[in-house]
């Protein structure tokens, strides 16, 4: 696989990626990488890892192949192309049958403000993509699935979208919040949506009485990333042996990674991206099995194209054999921000009777993470005192970088806009 990768990326640095994309290019060029400079992957480490927030509006991050570029650089066949179609006053014929089919984008999506090109030839592999996922899944052409995914420029909704029409399974796309009676209607086996729509669907459900869910055994959580206590409240609200599976990718991404029926870990699609997992500080790829921060690499894509993204997620890469479903596909074990901080953490805030509520956020300043509590004391007065008390007991496990003391309705106001996480991450 790993062979077979560095061919790939080979190819695609040479005759796509600095060619056609500026930004690219730039920062090959930077890291002292021309066209031919990247021979395996161990030779794209050489080039600093970007955050998507760095990004700007995305446009260099654009393949945008014209005459000069693909004359001096791109593939020899389409630079003959190019010679023959000028000579023939042809041009525009080409730009149309050959040049535009594989690089003008067709679908946009929209990621944390950044706009995401994808060709047509981006979509025909999202869909196999997404076919795999459904059926590493378990969702065959016999089943139905109902999403509540929020419909829009969203890559958890368009994945769904041309990955059921690719398998053959019937799908239906409502509100986020859909009336019960049309659920009940299309009777789904597959329900797929945010961890949160799909809570309060079940819930809604059960307290109804209602047989809608009765025949759901598979629920596909995208979007955002599935937390422990969020699957078990699924499971538990359906009252049945039902697989609660996520399926997430953080913004850049090109493709969902995604949960097996009974497996452990997302698994990751080899022969469209590359994935580091390196020391976030250093950059430098850990040892197998070592917690770390992820780099993600796209492969063989048009449209938008980026280069050892930081996307600030950590995860362990398990790179065995799955023990569910008999792949052979690295998987990643995401740490979410809950088991970010040790477990001591929440129960020295929970029980301290100086503590009335509390919030915790996790970021990266400088090279350096930071944990940052947020609290509302259980009583007026000078909060110096519960603040040095807590500081003493939460050293051995999550020291805290800094404490800052709200009022009860300022803290309410910030866990609203954090949908009542109590852990948040922003690294």
């Amino acid at each position: 696989m790993r062979a077979e990768q560095d061919r790939a990326l080979r190819a695609y640095i040479r005759r796509q990626v600095y060619p056609y994309s500026t930004a690219n290019r730039n920062r090959l060029s930077a890291a002292g990488i021309g066209p031919y400079g990247v021979k395996t992957i161990e030779d794209l480490e050489q080039v600093t890892p970007v955050r998507w927030a760095e990004v700007g509006d995305g446009a260099d991050l654009l393949l945008r192949p014209h005459r000069t570029s693909i004359t001096r650089l791109g593939s020899p066949a389409l630079a003959f192309q190019v010679l023959l179609a000028t000579l023939l006053r042809r041009r525009t014929t080409l730009n149309r049958s050959v040049i535009e089919p594989v690089y003008r984008p067709i679908q946009w999506l929209i990621q944390e403000g950044v706009p995401v090109g994808c060709t047509a030839i981006d979509l025909e592999r999202l869909s196999e993509i997404g076919r795999r996922w459904l059926e590493a899944a378990g969702v065959s052409a016999a089943d139905v699935i109902v999403s509540v995914i929020p419909n829009g420029p969203h890559l958890d909704f368009w994945q769904l979208v041309v990955a059921a029409r690719r398998a053959g399974v019937a799908a239906a796309f409502l509100d986020s919040d859909p009336e019960l009676e049309d659920v009940r209607r299309l009777r789904p086996t597959v329900l797929a949506g945010r961890p949160r729509d799909l809570l309060a669907l079940v819930d809604g459900a059960r307290a109804a009485g209602s047989e809608a869910l009765a025949d759901v055994r598979t629920v596909l959580a995208t979007g955002d990333l599935l937390d422990d206590t969020t699957r078990r409240a699924i499971e538990h609200g359906l009252g049945r042996d039902v697989a609660v599976l996520a399926a997430w990718a953080p913004p850049g991404v090109r493709a969902l990674w995604a949960e097996c029926r009974k497996g452990d870990g997302l698994h990751t699609w080899p022969a469209a991206e590359l994935i580091d997992v390196v020391d976030p500080q250093t950059h430098v790829a850990v040892p197998s099995g070592t917690h770390g921060e992820v780099v993600w690499t796209a492969l063989g894509w048009a449209g938008t194209v980026v280069l050892r993204l930081q996307t600030g997620v950590r995860a362990v890469m398990d790179d065995s054999t799955c023990s569910a479903c008999g792949r052979t596909t690295p998987r990643l074990k995401v740490r979410s921000a809950a088991k970010a901080v040790a477990a001591p953490f929440v129960s020295i805030l929970d029980s301290h009777p100086g503590v009335a509520a509390w919030q915790s956020e996790l970021s990266r300043r400088n090279g350096s993470e930071e944990l940052v509590v947020f609290l509302a004391p259980s009583r007026p007065g000078h909060p110096g005192r519960l603040v040095r008390d807590l500081d003493e007991r939460l050293e051995p496990s999550s020291p805290a970088t800094q404490f800052v003391v709200l009022n009860a309705e300022a803290l309410e106001r910030r866990l609203a806009d954090h949908d009542y996480n109590r852990v948040v991450d922003h690294r």
